[in-house]
């Protein structure tokens, strides 16, 4: 039975590629606050100087909660918050192994490759000034979670 990972994050080039570009963000690292919101079309749930927050965006039809965050204005990261119950996994499973898919043909094979004892799993990839790490799995074996983030 394959194992599934637990968190993601993608930590970046001058602009963002993958998954993020299948979401239909077209931003740039260093973007303001401003242009961002600008990016998306909707009101934040939650903004400050350093962060802004969606409760629901849509990556591969899976809804994720998105989180950007920025230094003196300009965009430093970007993560993606997906959980589903055990009952409603396959759909999480699928986005996950989508979004694999995607930064491998982006970045190629992963650098780094971990399994816990839990069967979380951990990839990293690092390709032009960009890291791509990807966890998923069973949480307290009651839900799945998935969760990608970009940084720079």
């Amino acid at each position: 039975m394959k194992k599934w990972l637990l968190l993601a994050w993608l930590l970046g080039l001058t602009s963002v590629t993958g998954a993020w570009a299948q979401a239909g963000r077209k931003i740039n690292w260093g973007d303001s606050r401003k242009a961002i919101i600008g990016y998306e079309g909707i009101k934040p749930s939650f903004i400050t100087t350093t962060e802004i927050i969606y409760d629901s965006v849509l990556v591969h039809n899976y809804k994720f909660k998105l989180s950007y965050t920025f230094k003196d204005n300009k965009l430093r990261s970007v993560c993606y918050y997906g959980m589903a119950p055990l009952g409603d996994s396959l759909k999480i499973k699928t986005t996950f192994l989508a979004l694999l898919n995607e930064v491998t043909i982006d970045y190629g094979d992963p650098t780094v490759s971990t399994e816990d004892s839990d069967h979380i799993k951990k990839l990293t990839f690092t390709a032009n000034q960009t890291r791509v790490s990807i966890f998923f799995g069973l949480i307290a074996q009651a839900y799945y979670s998935l969760n990608v983030q970009y940084a720079h």
